[in-house]
């Protein structure tokens, strides 16, 4: 299968996490690499880059490596070791979010969540694993309803689990001790993660519910490569089909939660606040390649 056929597949994939398309991403992009003759060129490694951006142009971690790959091309560093390392990176950073989260749980507290993260799925198994009692419910996630998958993974590892629609949240919120969140991106104007978040944050303000965000680093989005935030529509066949004469469906996946809603944002390097944050992105570096894609 050629790379261009592999890129199509992580642009069709709407239900694995941010996580997981970026480390498939990593792996083509190492399969690549070792499957060149010669060391790849400025031109060839645009190509790729531009391809995978495309591919997912909302997704943070995508976007924070082709950049961070493009650093290495420009500094002439060994390219196949280099996403050796990343990958490497990734998984501690996985298992250091794990752990920030599983601090956040303690024995007999009922836990939300929505859709699916990998992040979560792993905090959950080891705060379970560590013998922390504690229920869970999870949302369906409409349209692509991820959510039931997670919740089979989770009752799989003999979590006591409960699967419920995206609005019965509201009526269960009160029984809530603590609502966790993963994240598509996080900038300075907010999270954005699956549709619904934005609103189970403000619900749970207004409880006063601890509610955070657990993320790796990688999903930090300097302002230069993230983008004012907006909803694009997608296959409104996802919710109806077929579609009556004159109807019309908007399906979106994400929204934007704003960070002061946030009891904190839960990442390997320490629950951030705003402030932490845009101390964080001031230092991240840009490649000069990152323009010319």
């Amino acid at each position: 299968m050629s790379w261009e056929a592999k890129i199509d597949e992580i642009a069709n994939d709407n239900l694995s996490g941010s996580e997981i398309i970026t480390r498939k991403a990593a792996d083509l992009i190492l399969n690549v690499l070792k499957n060149l003759s010669d060391p790849i060129g400025e031109d060839e490694l645009l190509s790729l880059g531009k391809r995978l951006i495309e591919a997912k142009p909302d997704m943070a971690p995508l976007k924070n490596m082709v950049n961070n790959l493009f650093l290495a091309y420009e500094q002439r560093e060994d390219l196949i070791n280099w996403i050796k390392g990343f990958i490497k990176e990734g998984s501690q950073k996985v298992k250091m979010v794990t752990e920030k989260g599983v601090n956040l749980i303690k024995s007999g507290m009922t836990v939300m969540t929505h859709s699916a993260s990998s992040t979560l799925s792993s905090t959950f198994i080891t705060a379970f694993q560590k013998g922390i009692k504690f229920k869970l419910f999870i949302t369906e996630s409409r349209p692509k309803q991820e959510g039931i998958a997670m919740a089979k993974k989770m009752a799989s590892a003999g979590i006591p689990v409960t699967l419920i629609t995206d609005c019965s949240i509201f009526a269960l919120m009160e029984k809530c001790n603590i609502f966790l969140v993963g994240a598509d991106s996080v900038t300075l104007d907010g999270v954005i993660n699956k549709a619904g978040t934005k609103g189970y944050a403000l619900f749970a303000n207004y409880y006063k519910i601890p509610f955070y965000c657990l993320t790796t680093t990688s999903k930090i989005l300097p302002e230069a490569l993230s983008q004012p935030f907006s909803i694009r529509e997608e296959d409104p066949t996802e919710i109806l089909s077929p579609l009556p004469k004159g109807f019309h469906v908007l399906n979106f996946y994400f929204d934007i939660t704003p960070l002061n809603w946030f009891s904190g944002i839960a990442t390997e390097d320490g629950i951030l606040s705003k402030d932490d944050l845009r101390i964080y992105i001031s230092k991240q570096k840009i490649s000069d390649l990152w323009e010319k894609r």
